[in-house]
């Protein structure tokens, strides 16, 4: 008995040597405690096979694909890019109108208050449509109200492309002017009608601040990264550069490896 147990146990340790030696190992393949899986390989040292990895940078993972939000990049949102483009631009033209078919109250002037923000909800609704058909229209803002009937100072919210931003602008600037020759807006209880001669329409340049702005957008630079991106134009085109970019102003330069944008800056790897 002792010598046929000593034969099954040699035995059983040949076959598990065996065994080690003709299937390929692998790393651990489970899932962290956010059910993100890790990075696995497996085979020999002549073939590795990569399961697919959780995304990095707030990524999403869609059918084995990470989406990343701008301006990461890479297999796994790894990476963010320096320059990233901007199409379209926030553009505004400052407008005055006089309402004539309302009665002002000395609560309108104040901002915030109860009065001022019931005529504004109305005037937007109106405006919105009455200022529907301006190219790259948006919406209005209201700046102030103030005695005589009801003066609103507003703005005309516009988001035009960068790239033949004049044109854009004064085609937009041109039909509002037009838009104004109407002295009433829509037919329904809220119609507001404006003294005729008293409507007054002024451009607003693009400021460096306003192009500085594009790249505190979130859906163009994430929150964490906007401190080392910048505004510049480029062959006739907006970019928000980083700080590693050839384009930047003030350039990191990396004496040893490549500069990368991380969330405390720029690094060198």
């Amino acid at each position: 008995m002792g010598v046929s147990l000593f034969a099954l146990c040699l035995w059983t340790g040949l076959i598990m040597a065996s065994t080690a030696e003709t299937v390929p190992a692998c790393t651990a393949s489970s899932t962290s405690a956010t059910n993100m899986p890790r990075v696995a390989k497996c085979g020999s040292t002549s073939s590795t096979t990569v399961v697919p990895v959780g995304c990095l940078n707030e990524g999403m993972l869609v059918e084995g694909v990470c989406h990343c939000p701008s301006p990461y990049t890479g297999q796994r949102c790894e990476e963010a890019k320096n320059e990233i483009q901007v199409v379209t631009v926030v553009a505004t033209i400052n407008v005055s109108v006089t309402v004539k078919n309302w009665k002002f109250s000395p609560e309108m002037a104040i901002y915030g208050s109860s009065a001022f923000n019931s005529f504004v909800k109305i005037f937007e609704e109106q405006m919105n449509i009455f200022y529907a058909d301006i190219p790259g229209y948006t919406g209005v803002k209201v700046i102030r109200l103030s005695n005589g009937s009801v003066i609103v100072d507003h703005e005309v919210l516009l988001q035009l492309h960068f790239s033949d931003f004049n044109a854009s602008y004064n085609a937009s600037m041109n039909n509002l002017t037009q838009t104004l020759q109407n002295n009433c807006t829509s037919n329904d209880k809220d119609q507001l009608c404006f003294t005729e001669g008293a409507s007054r329409v002024t451009a607003v340049p693009l400021s460096p601040e306003d192009l500085s702005d594009e790249c505190k957008n979130a859906s163009v630079v994430a929150h964490n990264l906007q401190p080392y991106y910048e505004a510049q134009v480029i062959n006739n085109t907006l970019h928000c550069v980083s700080n590693c970019s050839t384009w930047s102003p003030h350039p990191f330069h990396c004496v040893n490896g490549k500069c990368h944008i991380t969330s405390e800056g720029p690094k060198c790897q």
